[in-house]
């Protein structure tokens, strides 16, 4: 009995090897296969062959996926743009995010939710072109696609790839245009409790009394407590329109460890506008009960 159990224990580990290298095999087979289809120039070969390696990566496909992003046809870049994704080839997927990007600006929504669709796949470092993206477009539907898709990819992103998004988004807000500053002001507004940290330090710490304005103001419309800091530092800027801003976002921002900066302000500053939104901040912020405060944080 005994020697009967270890043949059958040895029979079920022979056959277990061998349908994992059968596997094995089965799956390398496929997978050149796919990489064969990707240069085929037909998309009916090209979609399921990027599928596949989209869901088994390897960057020997790197050179078929980018022929792919080549392709007339956007089924075939979007799916291209994903197996890319999967490799984690920063420079290929930056390259595929730029080039979906002008597909996701489409006035046609299907071609535009079809390159989302692809910029997605591409993941953090489609975040830039994504800001883009939603500064651009003028489609609501479109709008609410691609934030819903910038709010998908930040919970997931690197430290880096944040920042890049916050860059995009400064940059937007940037802009002479009325209505692309808008639109970029409040993507700003959207994302702040996301990316606050960065949109801090490079819009609080931008070069431009505009931007920094902006930033104080976008921090302010989102309720972004964690900003509060970086603004009171303001009060006490050179600039009195920068210390004017930092005491009226404060207010709105809220949060007892500013007042006691907003009493010093209201009490010495030598502008009288900046003395009496340092009084409005206070009033604010006391009209506001702790627990409310506690809970937007």
């Amino acid at each position: 009995m005994v020697k009967g159990d270890r043949l059958s224990t040895r029979v079920v580990a022979w056959v277990a090897t061998g349908l994992l290298l059968c596997g094995t095999l089965l799956g390398c087979d496929r997978t050149d296969r796919s990489i064969s289809d990707m240069r085929s120039n037909d998309p009916a070969r090209q979609i399921p062959a990027a599928k596949w390696l989209a869901e088994h990566p390897t960057r020997a496909a790197l050179d078929v996926l980018r022929f792919g992003m080549e392709s007339n046809d956007l089924a075939v870049r979007a799916a291209s743009a994903t197996a890319i994704g999967a490799t984690g080839d920063a420079r290929a997927m930056a390259h595929a995010s730029r080039i979906l990007r002008a597909d996701a600006l489409s006035p046609d929504r299907k071609m535009a939710e079809v390159a989302l669709e692809g910029m997605r796949g591409v993941g953090g470092a489609a975040l830039p072109d994504l800001v883009t993206v939603a500064i651009l477009t003028t489609d609501q539907y479109l709008q609410l696609l691609v934030r819903a898709s910038i709010a998908e990819i930040l919970t997931t992103a690197t430290d880096t790839q944040r920042r890049a998004a916050a860059a995009a988004i400064v940059d937007g807000v940037e802009e002479t245009d009325p209505d692309l500053y808008r639109a970029a002001y409040a993507i700003l507004v959207t994302f702040a409790p996301l990316a606050s940290t960065e949109l801090v330090d490079l819009g609080l710490g931008h070069h431009s009394r505009r931007i920094q304005l902006t930033t104080m103001m976008g921090m302010s419309d989102a309720s972004c407590l964690a900003a509060a800091p970086a603004i009171e530092a303001f009060l006490y800027d050179a600039d009195s329109v920068l210390r004017l801003e930092a005491a009226r976002s404060l207010g709105s921002i809220g949060g007892p460890n500013v007042v006691s900066a907003l009493e010093e302000v209201a009490g010495s500053d030598p502008v009288l506008d900046v003395r009496r939104a340092a009084r409005q901040a206070i009033a604010a912020i006391a009209a506001v009960p702790q627990s409310a405060l506690e809970d937007g944080e």
